[in-house]
């Protein structure tokens, strides 16, 4: 927040705000067998928030209207089940929040949530803030069930895509909001 003050304007802080991701990586540089085969690494990722990068939440915006133009019928305004989009969706949305992240990667997160376990890309977009973690009891918690690519209904509001099937992305908050 910029602020007047005496002796000039003010700012505030601007350094980005992040959390620390673990992963586990291939150990490239082990030369036999008796060093580990994976290593640990902390990545940091973006906070989805105000001190965000204006460039991650351009590229979210983008990612989020891609989705949208995928999954949506522009003659019915309906719903359309692509998983590929979905998929494609949480990939470059998890890529985007975490710098370094490979994109082999980011695709096994987003293949991890084929499993329903909420342990991969959902996990983690609601872990850096680009969705509210489940039950936070916002307003739009009540959002109209769709089915998501994986077949199973939803009416989780912390997904930017699951909103009811008139929903049109919101280049705010890179998230989609009903329309009236």
């Amino acid at each position: 927040m910029s602020v007047d003050r005496p002796g000039g304007h003010h700012l505030g802080r601007l350094v980005p705000e992040r959390r620390p991701v673990t992963i586990e990586r291939d150990n490239l540089l082990a030369s036999s067998p008796d060093e580990p085969p994976t290593v640990t690494q902390i990545l940091q990722g973006y906070v989805y928030g105000n001190r965000c990068p204006g460039l991650i939440k351009a590229e979210l915006a983008s990612i989020t209207q891609r989705h949208y133009e995928a999954t949506h019928d522009p003659q019915t305004g309906g719903f359309i089940r692509n998983p590929a989009a979905w998929h494609t969706y949480l990939r470059e949305a998890v890529q985007a929040l975490v710098p370094g992240l490979t994109p082999e990667e980011a695709d096994v997160l987003a293949g991890e949530d084929d499993t329903g376990d909420d342990e991969g890309a959902t996990s983690l977009l609601r872990y850096l803030g680009f969705w509210k973690p489940r039950g936070e009891g916002d307003p739009e918690a009540t959002a109209p069930s769709i089915t998501e690519p994986t077949g199973q209904a939803t009416s989780d509001a912390s997904s930017p895509i699951s909103a009811a099937p008139t929903a049109e992305p919101s280049p705010a908050s890179g998230s989609e909001s009903p329309s009236a």
